[in-house]
């Protein structure tokens, strides 16, 4: 995987370029799933989830494509990240960043 997707910026994608209106930039970021170029950690998916809205149904329809698994190795960078890098995490918010 090369990108890795933000909720944040997914979901600032799905407002500013709704698929009934840009329906190739969705095209697009599916195929980036399908060719595993672009992905997104389990913990992004549920930041998705909290909203419950039509990004999230998009994903979810989806989630074989985009969601990785919380493998050892992943959270092995997690751990190298948050301990390199001042995320400001808290419990409720930005879990996905690291």
């Amino acid at each position: 995987m090369r990108y890795s997707l933000d909720s944040d910026a997914i979901i600032s994608a799905w407002r500013d370029y709704p698929i009934l209106n840009f329906p190739n930039i969705w095209e697009w970021i599916e195929k980036l799933g399908r060719d595993k170029i672009g992905g997104m950690s389990e913990v992004v998916f549920q930041e998705l989830e909290k909203g419950g809205d039509e990004c999230y149904e998009w994903f979810k329809e989806r989630k074989e494509l985009f969601v990785h698994p919380n493998t050892e190795e992943v959270q092995i960078e997690v751990k190298r990240l948050v301990n390199t890098y001042n995320f400001g995490l808290t419990a409720s918010k930005n879990a996905g960043d690291p």
